[in-house]
């Protein structure tokens, strides 16, 4: 369900990812870790299904690419500085926010 989920409308699939981990017992920061690796190989199944079809605008990608690197790399140091405890409530304060203004979207908005 995931895997469709991903491949059909794509934002958010980390978080599913990193939830289904949690559910299954591991503690936050491993689920975050397989997650993204989870979703890197996702990205790359992507990239080369795109590159076969002649599809990739590579001056958007290099951008993306470039921001996305450093954001896990200071998304990294934060964690490793905050500890998992702050960023497990962070992540789920986020994510409460999240549903809620994409259902006040869904629901209310026009």
């Amino acid at each position: 369900m995931i895997g469709f989920y991903d491949g059909f409308f794509g934002p958010g699939t980390g978080s599913f990812i990193i939830l289904i981990f949690l559910i299954m017992g591991f503690d936050f920061l491993q689920a975050a870790g397989n997650a993204k690796l989870l979703n890197f190989i996702s990205n790359i199944s992507a990239l080369i299904l795109f590159l076969f079809l002649g599809e990739v605008v590579f001056s958007y990608g290099l951008i993306m690419g470039v921001s996305m690197m450093a954001g896990a790399f200071s998304g990294t140091k934060f964690t490793l500085n905050r500890g998992t405890t702050f960023v497990r409530l962070l992540f789920i304060v986020m994510t409460v926010v999240l549903i809620i203004k994409n259902s006040y979207d869904y629901f209310w908005a026009s």
